[in-house]
């Protein structure tokens, strides 16, 4: 095994010797790892790479290195926007960590992505008697995956006991993390004895306290997904995948070894559940819906449009789908929940259902609450008096459970939209939640839902809504009704957050305060974000999709990952090149491409 000694370290960058001979080969192989040569500004070796649609097997190598080190992990890709990975583990470590390319800009954006290599920080480690494992990532993606090198920088026993020190603090652990289990599927050909393991080995050393972990797979009707694998098609994820359906099949073993590895790292866990229990994407067959039985069963629970029309949602404005969604939650709560995080930002809970029209004409004889905007006062009254109706029943049957079991009262998270104002729109109705003592925390996402109502007004009656508009824009216009909104809006936070943090003053409910997620951003911007929203008095920071959109985003993760340092989080370096070292490579396999590609990128 080649070592290239350099003044940041030792880089492991040959791998040819390393592995049994079965399973990798300088020939291009189905059933093993390739071995290609190459050179780049910064050196040359043999990288481990694996082909799209292959997933060669796991290889182990013994590091031959004693002491603590900083490891430093360096990938390329053959595509752009694409994200195939890998997963490396030491003996130690309790899980895998994943590996995908970043997304965020290299140096130089004029680089193809065969033209360059990406180095990220991976983690501190006593190396002795260490070997390390390498597995490719379940190939959803297209595109080649290299392991260039692995470098490691040794460590003085000071900034050993500064790592270590660091790693104890409790005092910054006051982020929120949220985890969907999409990422699941990426385990389906790994060697993976512990589902969770690789989710809490990233976030146990970060700045994350409380961490809220999707129970909504556990949903899913897996008894249809054989006929659809018959007839050669997938559902929609995550049901698609058999660690999915192990994970279902066996959730209270899986859920249970969550919380007690998380409690063990300082970490509460909450249960989370979208309200919209149901989805619709595309095609409707292959959706969510169709592997959830409750709404197939009970047509007669979704919510329905002003114009009469039944709305793919389930309504709580219904007894029957609020007693469902507690039901659900208490089910998870012997695996040893902290509390329960209900999203209410993704998907409508309360249109105009029958017990809605029955209550707004008791309060309000004689009006018709479907020609009312949304934002009449009259109708929010009605939508929050139902959405309460539904927080209310929650809290109390958390707080029995808690009496019957003699535990600690779970607490309540509620994941809201940009405003308060706006949210009340659909019954969400988080500062009477709060005055009230029904929730103990909130976040205020980057999302908003909001109708275009003067489009369809009643010309005669500018107050109301025009049935007959409505129907018109909703069919034959260019654009829908109802708009939404989601992106990274910084002048939206800071224009809503004095009102957020004056709600979790008065009434001692924690507000955390969402960052950019879904399109993953630069570091500049992330830091930027977070530094203004802390100057601005936010306590508390959130990041959705810790896992497979930021952890698996070495950068941003770097960053984001000790935002709980709240007092010098702005002193930490911003610019990518802190957190991600681009290089460019010169050749493959003798072939250069320092001048020409072969292709011309075409």
């Amino acid at each position: 095994m080649k070592y290239l000694e350099q003044n940041e370290g030792i880089r492991i960058c040959d791998f040819s010797s390393a592995f049994p001979a079965e399973r990798v080969s300088r020939e291009f192989s189905a059933d093993a790892w390739q071995l290609a040569e190459y050179e780049t500004v910064c050196g040359g070796g043999t990288m481990l790479a694996a082909r799209s649609g292959l997933i060669p097997p796991a290889v182990s190598i013994p590091l031959n290195l004693t002491g603590w080190h900083r490891l430093y992990v360096c990938l390329m890709t053959s595509q752009h926007g694409e994200k195939p990975g890998v997963t490396l583990k030491l003996t130690d470590d309790p899980g895998a960590s994943f590996f995908t390319k970043s997304p965020s800009a290299p140096e130089n954006s004029t680089w193809g992505p065969e033209e360059m290599c990406n180095e990220y920080f991976w983690q501190c480690a006593d190396l002795t008697g260490q070997t390390l494992t390498v597995e490719k990532l379940q190939d959803r993606f297209s595109g080649m995956i290299g392991l260039m090198w692995i470098r490691a920088v040794p460590m003085s026993s000071q900034e050993v006991e500064d790592y270590q020190r660091e790693l104890a603090r409790k005092d910054t652990k006051i982020l929120h993390g949220h985890t969907d289990m999409d990422w699941i599927e990426l385990l389906d050909d790994a060697s993976v004895d512990d589902l969770f393991a690789p989710l809490l080995h990233d976030i146990s050393k970060s700045d994350v306290g409380v961490l809220s972990v999707e129970i909504f797979p556990l949903l899913n009707d897996y008894s249809k997904l054989e006929e659809y694998k018959k007839r050669g098609v997938f559902p929609f994820l995550p049901s698609r995948s058999r660690r999915s359906v192990e994970y279902a099949a066996n959730w209270e073993k899986n859920l249970t070894a969550l919380n007690q590895q998380a409690h063990r790292a300082g970490i509460k866990v909450y249960a989370a559940l979208r309200m919209a229990l149901t989805q619709c994407p595309f095609p409707r067959e292959l959706s969510v819906l169709g592997f959830f039985r409750f709404p197939e069963e009970h047509p007669e629970l979704l919510c329905v449009d002003r114009d009469g029309e039944t709305h793919h949602s389930l309504s709580f404005a219904y007894p029957e789908v609020r007693a469902y969604a507690i039901n659900e939650l208490l089910k998870v709560l012997p695996c040893g929940f902290d509390g329960v995080t209900i999203f209410t930002h993704r998907g409508i809970m309360t249109l105009f259902e029958e017990p809605v029209i029955a209550r707004f004409c008791e309060l309000y004889p004689g009006v018709d609450p479907r020609r009312l905007p949304l934002s009449d006062e009259r109708l929010v009254r009605v939508h929050c008096e139902m959405m309460e109706g539904f927080i209310r029943e929650l809290r109390q049957a958390l707080d029995k459970f808690s009496a019957e079991n003699g535990c600690e009262r779970k607490a309540v998270n509620i994941v809201t939209g940009y405003s308060c104002a706006e949210c009340k729109l659909y019954g969400i109705d988080v500062e009477t939640w709060a005055q009230k003592g029904l929730i103990d925390s909130f976040i205020p996402s980057n999302m908003s839902v909001l109708p275009e109502d003067s489009r369809y007004r009643d010309p005669q009656e500018p107050d109301l809504i025009s049935l007959e508009k409505y129907k018109e824009v909703k069919y034959k216009s260019n654009s829908a009704p109802v708009k939404r909104f989601y992106g990274n809006s910084l002048e939206k936070m800071l224009k809503n957050l004095p009102h957020h943090l004056d709600i979790s003053r008065r009434t001692g409910v924690k507000c955390y305060i969402e960052v950019p997620w879904e399109c993953t951003v630069r570091t500049e911007v992330l830091h930027d974000y977070v530094s203004k929203l802390y100057a601005a008095g936010a306590e508390n920071i959130s990041l959705w999709d810790c896992f497979h959109t930021r952890v698996m985003n070495r950068d941003e993760w770097n960053l984001l990952s000790k935002a709980g340092h709240k007092e010098n989080f702005a002193e930490f370096p911003a610019e990518l090149g802190a957190y991600l070292r681009s290089y460019r490579v010169l050749s493959y396999n003798g072939i250069s491409i320092a001048a020409y590609h072969p292709a011309w990128r075409g």
